[in-house]
């Protein structure tokens, strides 16, 4: 009788722990990349100039921030807010009718936001100091650095 409850004891143990292994962190990908990442998505970047490369930011909806570096292949996890903090970035977007705004003009070196909800992706690039470039973009992208990355 002894053994038998040793034995029940030691195989609920082992489930309790390995279940606790394959723990994620909440809500986040399956892969633990944002590109799988099904809810939305809001992309800051910036990229170019002599090399051509690009560092993204990644946030999504729930609140978790990725990096992808120059040159790297995967992003990077680098902290998880409130997701109501998140969901404000989301807002204002919305707010700034960002979806019906159409504008493409890169250069040497550029910065670009991009918006993923569903199924639809929506994208602006800019060059620094561009005149003609949409209300409040340029704005949106320093107030998210500042916020979440810590630049200027």
């Amino acid at each position: 009788m002894k053994l038998t409850k040793g034995l029940l004891l030691a195989v609920i143990t082992i489930m309790i722990l390995s279940g606790c292994a394959r723990q994620q962190r909440s809500g986040g990908p399956a892969s633990g990349s944002p590109v799988d990442y099904a809810g939305a998505t809001l992309a800051v970047g910036k990229g170019g100039g002599f090399a051509g490369t690009v560092r993204e930011y990644r946030l999504l909806d729930l609140g978790e921030l990725f990096v992808k570096e120059a040159n790297a292949d995967t992003f990077q996890f680098v902290k998880k807010k409130n997701p109501r903090k998140a969901k404000r970035w989301f807002a204002r977007l919305q707010t700034m009718d960002f979806a019906k705004m159409d504008y493409h003009k890169p250069g040497n070196v550029y910065q670009y936001i991009s918006l993923k909800m569903d199924s639809t992706t929506h994208r602006v690039t800019w060059s620094g100091g561009d005149p003609d470039m949409p209300a409040g973009v340029a704005d949106f992208y320093n107030d998210f650095m500042k916020a979440w990355v810590g630049e200027e």
